[in-house]
């Protein structure tokens, strides 16, 4: 990929050294949306988020040893539990992966072995369409 500097030292905003180049550079493909079809609470809905959140998603769902479809429909279920609702599920998906990588990063997530989700034990009334079973039960 060729750069154009050109136009980059053009930018008012430029200051002599290309500091966001390795962000500037991705591929137009890394950050496209793509639109998938999952199944949530028995229906079908389709949700688009960029290529580079949905290869996270498919890392985490790996080491929780479960399919993709699996993971998002029980973090949908989990976070409706505790929350009550789930206003923004593509925004909550693109945080998932943030806090992932974080904990990555960090080396604070637990990567012994793939875990089985279970729902938390929440302090607030669940709607009643919801089963919640406490972890360890």
């Amino acid at each position: 990929m060729r750069l154009n500097w050109a136009k980059i030292r053009g930018n008012p905003n430029f200051r002599g050294k290309p500091v966001c180049q390795i962000y500037a550079s991705q591929l137009p493909d890394t950050y496209a949306y793509v639109t998938r079809s999952v199944r949530l609470n028995g229906y079908s809905t389709s949700i688009k988020i960029e290529a580079k959140f949905w290869r996270v998603l498919e890392e985490i769902a790996r080491r929780e040893g479960v399919a993709l479809t699996s993971f998002l429909a029980t973090l949908h279920d989990e976070a409706e539990a505790i929350h009550g609702e789930v206003r923004n599920f593509a925004s909550l998906l693109r945080c998932t992966c943030l806090v992932y990588l974080s904990e990555m990063r960090e080396g604070t997530h637990a990567e012994s072995k793939p875990r089985t989700a279970t729902v938390k034990q929440v302090s607030r009334p669940v709607p009643c369409s919801t089963t919640v079973t406490p972890a360890g039960s």
